[in-house]
């Protein structure tokens, strides 16, 4: 490479010495060679700039691809998503009137009052009154057969001659 540009330099050396202006000529081959030089160590700069720019590209082009994919695969499953709803809407469509809906349900209501005032027993009623649900009349039941099995027990214990501890005799102190 140092031959070839001294060769360069030789081959140059007419022309720069026709196109400097006067005093800036180059007089000798070192002054022609000191600017190769230069001149090579500026482009090797540039291009390790440019290698290093294209590396900052080619991540940001990588980075923009993959956004871009997943940025795809987000529309095409929203895209599904609203395929879906309108075939949903499509099958409701005909088959729902919200117009007779509404005029049910007000049917219900006014229904519902005249049951109520008439003075039947309903579920809100009921439940106004304080009575218990299903579950806690089931659990009262549970606690009366434990109480009676206890009962039980304490009379078999009587029967068979037991010993009153005072524990029970508190209980049927008067």
């Amino acid at each position: 490479m140092r031959l070839t540009t001294v060769l360069l330099a030789l081959s140059a050396l007419p022309l720069l010495n026709g196109c400097a202006p006067e005093g800036d000529a180059p007089t000798d081959l070192s002054d022609i060679d000191a600017r190769f030089e230069a001149l090579e160590g500026a482009a090797e700069a540039q291009r390790e700039e440019s290698a290093a720019a294209n590396a900052a590209l080619e991540t940001r082009i990588a980075t923009l691809e993959a956004d871009a994919a997943e940025t795809n695969t987000y529309v095409a499953e929203v895209e599904a998503r609203v395929l879906t709803l309108e075939q949903e809407l499509a099958a409701l469509e005909g088959s729902v009137d919200i117009t007779a809906l509404d005029a049910a349900v007000a049917d219900h209501e006014v229904r519902l009052a005249s049951v109520e005032g008439a003075g039947y027993a309903t579920e809100d009623w009921v439940t106004g009154q304080g009575y218990g649900y299903s579950p806690d009349v089931d659990a009262l039941d549970t606690r009366l057969t434990t109480a009676e099995g206890d009962i039980s027990g304490l009379e078999s214990d009587l029967a068979d001659g037991g010993v009153w501890d005072s524990s029970l005799e508190a209980l049927f102190t008067y």
